[in-house]
């Protein structure tokens, strides 16, 4: 809803209050109404705005984020080796997740990230290149895989890390470093663990 006014609007008091006589706010000035238009002399009635923000902070709320959301480059990606977290997490196999790792990835490279005699890591050149592109891991060593990096330009860099926190097959966190400095300076979150990603903020 709209109210029609005859107080000049222009970008320099857009956004102010308009006050009814008792000097209750009753409307937001807006310098443009959405089609272009300019000028016009017109504010934002209060019950939108209130209806605007409560949708705001609702659309926040993990609970609330359900709606159908376009899928990014980064999703699809994570999508595809999120299959194979949903394979591996559902039981523990520490004595026998080598092997399958191998089966699934024949050509995996197992390593010990923390050097202490155990296999924790899987990395594998997904695209046949020559140059290693992904690498699973299992953080805790329990045969469980948590993680998954991504090099996606093959620089020796992993820009792409997803995580799968509670352990149940479905990745819920992303961090991404963009300017490949070693450190994360995006994080995202997958509240309902349906593949899109929800929230996307930024590390400082």
């Amino acid at each position: 809803d709209i109210i029609q006014h005859e107080v000049p609007t222009n970008p320099g008091n857009s956004g102010g209050p308009l006050l009814d006589e008792n000097g209750l706010m009753v409307g937001v000035n807006s310098f443009t109404r959405g089609d272009n238009s300019e000028l016009i002399n017109f504010s934002v009635a209060i019950e939108e705005v209130e209806a605007f923000l409560k949708e705001e902070i609702k659309e926040d709320k993990p609970e609330y984020i359900k709606k159908k959301k376009k899928p990014t480059y980064i999703t699809k990606k994570c999508k595809e080796k999120s299959k194979y977290l949903q394979k591996k997490c559902k039981k523990k196999q520490s004595s026998k997740y080598g092997a399958g790792n191998i089966k699934t990835y024949p050509n995996a490279i197992p390593g010990d990230a923390n050097n202490n005699g155990i296999e924790d890591t899987w990395y594998v050149d997904e695209n046949k290149n020559g140059k290693i592109d992904t690498a699973f891991v299992d953080d805790n060593e329990d045969g469980i895989i948590e993680a998954i990096m991504l090099d996606e330009n093959e620089n020796q860099v992993w820009e792409i890390l997803t995580v799968d926190e509670d352990l149940n097959g479905y990745p819920d966190i992303l961090l991404m470093d963009r300017d490949e400095d070693g450190k994360a300076d995006v994080i995202a979150y997958d509240y309902n663990e349906d593949g899109e990603w929800d929230k996307f903020e930024k590390l400082t």
